[in-house]
C-alpha cells in the first residue's frame, strides 16, 4: 500500500512539474540577456546575417523556470533564432517572488558538450533577480540585464529544449537517465 502511494505521489508531482514545459512559450514569459553583442563573418562572404551569444530565461505563470544559453543568429531583416549549428545549455527549476527579487532555483540538465568532471544533471543553484513587471519581464543582478526581444521567432524551438533535451553523465561517462520527450518536427519539415 505504501509502494502505490508513493507511485501515485511521485506521477502527481512529476506531471504538475512538467505541465508548463508542455505548453507552448509565450513571449511575455521570457526575457533575453541584453545587450546582445553581435558579430558579423567575414565581409567577403556578403553576408548580413550576425551571430552572438544569448541567454534566455522563461518564467512559467505556473512557477517553473527554463533556460537556455545558445547562439543567436540575426537575419537582415532583425528576426532572431537560435543557431542549430552551435551548441547550448539548457536549465530548469522553479521561480517564485520574495519581497522584492524573484529567487530561482534551477540546475542545468544538459550541455551539447558535456565537460569531464562535471556531473548532469548539476547541482541545484539558487539566484535572487531584482524584477520589473508590465506586458513584459525585465530582470537584473549583478551578472546582467534581461528584457524583452521582440524580433524573437524561434518559440516552437525554444520549447522543445526546455522540455526535452536532458544529459546524464557522471563526469566521466554517460549513464541512463529518463528522456522526457523527442523535439517535435518544426511546421517546415
Amino acid at each position: 500500500m505504501k509502494i502505490t502511494r508513493l507511485l501515485l505521489w511521485m506521477l502527481f508531482s512529476y506531471s504538475s512539474v512538467c505541465t508548463a514545459q508542455t505548453v507552448q512559450i509565450k513571449p511575455d514569459w521570457a526575457t533575453f540577456s541584453t545587450p546582445i553583442k553581435w558579430e558579423s563573418p567575414p565581409p567577403e562572404l556578403h553576408s548580413k546575417i550576425k551571430s552572438g551569444r544569448m541567454r534566455i530565461r522563461v518564467f512559467f505563470p505556473s512557477g517553473e523556470y527554463g533556460q537556455v544559453g545558445c547562439y543567436a543568429i540575426k537575419q537582415a531583416d532583425g528576426r532572431v533564432s537560435i543557431s542549430r549549428g552551435d551548441g547550448d545549455v539548457v536549465a530548469i527549476g522553479r521561480w517564485h517572488e520574495e519581497h522584492d527579487k524573484l529567487v530561482i532555483t534551477s540546475r542545468i540538465v544538459y550541455r551539447t558538450v558535456v565537460i569531464k568532471g562535471r556531473p548532469l544533471p548539476e547541482a541545484d543553484i539558487v539566484e535572487k533577480l531584482s524584477f520589473k513587471k508590465g506586458r513584459y519581464w525585465t530582470v537584473w543582478n549583478k551578472a546582467g540585464r534581461y528584457g524583452p526581444l521582440p524580433k524573437f521567432v524561434d518559440w516552437g524551438y525554444i520549447t522543445d529544449l526546455i522540455r526535452c533535451d536532458r544529459e546524464y553523465f557522471d563526469g566521466e561517462k554517460p549513464v541512463d537517465g529518463v528522456q522526457p520527450c523527442m523535439p517535435s518536427p518544426s511546421k517546415s519539415e
